[in-house]
């Protein structure tokens, strides 16, 4: 986080949301169960069965083997398997393995009570486990199992939640040409607010061009303008006017800078100048929104 001197002696950072985030992920996710599996007997089976939600199964003591639509693959210890809506799955491996297998959904799917596909489709099998070196997978799984041992009334938004952010640890996680192609497209978009977001931060404290903005990003000031109107909204010097006066917003709001310090902070040249614009994107005077 970048943080700066906004005043004698006082500093502030902020990371805001990125332009253009609101809807790259248009679903809900539900935490449906979550299972503990351990044996220590010579063979350990479970028939073929095909999931109608998302199945990840991490492998917490293994090795673990398994088909998915009839390929034998082979998994390590500290490894999540992914199965998606429409797989057909089967165990079949030598004891001892430990395993967690999470269910969830992603709705609403294409069909009534099926997740949506937000994995590629197609692929060999090896495509659909990630290794979980790190633990990030076996965390999430663990408050999981946490948050669904209590018994007050917030245990199951807590693992809708949680079941959201191991989502999202996925993508992550994965290859792009892993990801269903629509949906990578969303993100796509969402990353250009991002980088947009990025550059607006850099530049907060003093004004930037839009010959100065396009230099930067690499792309010419008409591609700029383009994709800023049609991807967000507005010019990218309306953007960044938004940026400034959202951080305006919190100063105001949150401190008790003196609106001329917040003034030159922004890079304006006087607090008449700075008021002006703020009542245009704002609608009402700094004083205003004094918390």
């Amino acid at each position: 986080m970048d943080v700066r001197e906004v005043g004698p002696g006082k500093y502030f950072g902020a990371i805001v949301r990125p332009p253009g985030a609101a809807e790259a992920f248009p679903f809900h996710v539900r935490f449906r169960e979550l299972h503990l599996v351990e044996s220590r007997t010579q063979l350990f089976v479970v028939r073929a069965h095909r999931h109608d939600h998302f199945e990840f199964v991490l492998v917490d003591e293994g090795p673990y083997h398994c088909r998915i639509n009839g390929e034998l693959v082979a998994v390590a210890t500290r490894s999540l398997v992914m199965l998606k809506p429409g797989d057909r799955h089967e165990d079949q491996c030598q004891g001892p393995v430990r395993l967690y297998a999470l269910t969830l959904s992603v709705l609403p799917g294409s069909e009534p009570d099926r997740s949506a596909d937000i994995l590629a489709v197609g692929g060999p099998p090896e495509q659909q486990v990630i290794g979980d070196e790190r633990g990030l997978f076996a965390d999430i799984i663990r408050r999981i199992e946490s948050a669904g041992s209590g018994s007050d009334p917030f245990s199951g938004g807590t693992m809708d939640a949680l079941c959201c952010e191991f989502i999202w640890a996925v993508l992550r996680a994965l290859p792009r040409a892993a990801i269903e192609p629509g949906l990578l497209a969303a993100f796509t978009r969402n990353a250009f607010g991002i980088e947009l977001n990025r550059l607006f931060a850099r530049h907060l404290h003093h004004h930037i061009g839009l010959s100065d903005m396009a230099t930067e990003l690499g792309m010419s000031e008409r591609t700029l303008s383009a994709r800023c109107r049609t991807e967000l909204g507005a010019s990218p010097t309306k953007l960044f006017v938004r940026h400034q006066m959202e951080r305006a917003h919190v100063l105001l709001a949150q401190t008790d800078l003196p609106i001329a310090e917040i003034s030159a902070h922004l890079g304006f040249e006087n607090p008449y100048h700075f008021s002006t614009v703020y009542k245009r994107v704002h609608g009402v005077a700094p004083t205003k929104h004094r918390g």
